[in-house]
């Protein structure tokens, strides 16, 4: 099966005459546009958010999700403040998602038809090339062909070929040599001649491009690895180095961030490989592909921390234990032991920007806010009392888990206003915490962290077994099952679970869709 490199093609369709490329005028320093067209999009809301590599959703640079009303001609633009340089942002609509890496100056056009994934994309306007070059159909990858377990040599083999392959391709492009075998022989000549043409790569792009290559050998050996030691026939066999790319400090050292999740990735492949090959040197018997998932994790704590200090630069040390600090602080747990591998002295974003969450997470900070108030701690006879107050109105119930839907229910923030502002006066909305005790604080954090103003309340899911079993069948209180979920009432007082999309609707929408 196929898996493409840029994410979630299927959803995307930046179409070949996209719209005109906006200009640079009055774009902020170190900052980025987006703007463009959707097909059909007349009056739909339209959202671009950040998706950090690890759960959490802590933007080092401060940027919170933007949405708008597309124009009747299904126009829209975004300006963003300050980029997280190469990091994942997305586009996403009611029946969209469309993913972005952003590089400050980006000045990106992008015309989108959600009725066609399968035409080429093509984007206009500084920093499109990076986003065309990642759509090439050259770039296509049968992953699990190439990872598929077999003799080190002939995956090896496998994999070098397609990196190389694939880092000619680069080389033809970012030269624009359009007169290149690898151009006049290509199926998709006139896709490859417009982006040397009309979207040429710039050194910056070339260099995110060559890291995101180059580190694809470390993943593919990564993937492989877990699949030689899932297979019964071959899990006995002693690891073969062979397989393993060598460690190239200086194309390592070039790696200048690591906030597209690919490259955190291939960084923590390389640690991997890295930790593996070590442990096989020390170890008094040999390593075998069936028990290094246990034995990997010997003393690997302190093995990374000196492996990345060693071969990285301080700044990816930074952003790399930064990240995993953040991930465990906003899903309530204790970052303690990612912190004590930060340099006290460090002066990065990502470090600040825990700190400041890190203060919101205080019960100082909570009454402040009014956020520890009794009252918005509900118990099941509280919480029939609080819908009681709501008899003979629509309402919708918005429950969601702050350990397992807070670091992606603040990207729907946006849409969730302008859903109440154009439903005021017919349709009442409150918001329902349902969590452990323990994450309260958790709760109102993302709160007041997301200027989310709205009506919350937070429910323990300790002594309330089965509260919510009329709103909805899900248990959000689970890690794969967790999350949000809505439940509507209407003016007679009876439930409906599991609305579906219903941020993107009208009140008149969702009663005709549970009343037929």
């Amino acid at each position: 099966m196929k898996v493409f490199t840029l994410l979630l093609l299927s959803c995307i369709l930046l179409t070949c005459g996209p719209t005109e490329a906006p200009t640079a005028t009055d774009l902020p320093t170190g900052g980025a546009t987006v703007s463009g067209r959707v097909a059909g999009g007349a009056g739909e809301y339209i959202t671009l958010f950040y998706a950090s590599r690890l759960r959490g959703n802590l933007n080092p640079d401060g940027f919170r999700t933007k949405g708008m009303r597309m124009e009747p001609d299904g126009a829209f633009h975004f300006t963003v403040d300050q980029v997280t340089e190469g990091g994942n942002y997305a586009l996403r609509l009611k029946n969209g998602f469309y993913p972005l890496i952003l590089s400050a100056g980006d000045v990106l056009s992008l015309t989108l038809d959600p009725t066609n994934p399968d035409a080429t994309i093509i984007a206009a306007g500084t920093g499109a090339g990076k986003i065309n070059f990642q759509r090439l159909d050259q770039l296509d990858l049968d992953y699990g062909y190439i990872v598929a377990p077999d003799t080190p040599v002939a995956f090896a083999a496998r994999a070098d070929s397609v990196v190389a392959a694939h880092r000619r391709i680069l080389e033809t492009v970012y030269a624009g040599d359009v007169q290149s075998p690898v151009v006049t022989g290509a199926s998709n000549q006139a896709d490859l001649e417009h982006l040397m043409t009309q979207t040429p790569l710039s050194p910056e792009e070339y260099s995110y491009l060559d890291q995101l290559l180059r580190l694809r050998r470390f993943t593919f050996t990564e993937s492989w690895l877990s699949g030689m030691a899932d297979d019964p026939k071959l899990a006995a066999l002693p690891i073969d180095g062979q397989a393993f790319p060598p460690f190239d400090d200086a194309a390592s050292v070039r790696l200048n961030h690591i906030n597209d999740f690919r490259l955190a990735n291939g960084l923590e492949a390389v640690l991997t490989l890295e930790h593996v090959k070590d442990l096989s040197r020390r170890s008094d018997t040999p390593l075998t592909y069936g028990d290094w998932r246990e034995r990997l994790w010997q003393d690997s704590g302190d093995w990374n921390t000196n492996f990345l200090r060693e071969n990285f630069p301080d700044n990816i040390y930074t952003s790399y234990y930064s990240a995993l600090a953040g991930w465990m602080l906003t899903m309530g747990q204790d970052p303690g032991q990612y912190y004590a591998r930060l340099d006290p002295a460090a002066d990065g974003a990502f470090t600040a920007r825990l700190q400041q969450f890190e203060h919101l997470l205080e019960r100082g900070t909570r009454l402040e806010q009014g956020l520890e108030a009794d009252s918005l701690i509900l118990d099941q006879p509280e919480l029939r009392a609080l819908l009681d107050r709501y008899a003979g109105q629509e309402l919708l119930i918005n429950f969601w888990s702050a350990e397992f839907a807070g670091s992606s229910i603040v990207d729907d923030i946006p849409l969730m206003q302008d859903f109440q502002a154009r439903n005021r006066g017919k349709l009442a909305v409150i918001n329902i915490c349902v969590d452990s005790l323990r994450h309260k604080d958790l709760w109102a954090a993302r709160i007041i962290d997301s200027d989310w103003d709205a009506e919350h309340y937070f429910v323990p899911i300790e002594g309330n077994d089965g509260l919510l079993n009329d709103f909805t069948a899900r248990n959000l209180a689970t890690f794969c099952e967790g999350g949000a979920s809505q439940a509507y009432i209407d003016a007679q007082g009876t439930i409906f679970q599991e609305i579906n999309a219903p941020f993107y609707k009208l009140a008149d929408e969702i009663a005709r869709e549970v009343h037929p």
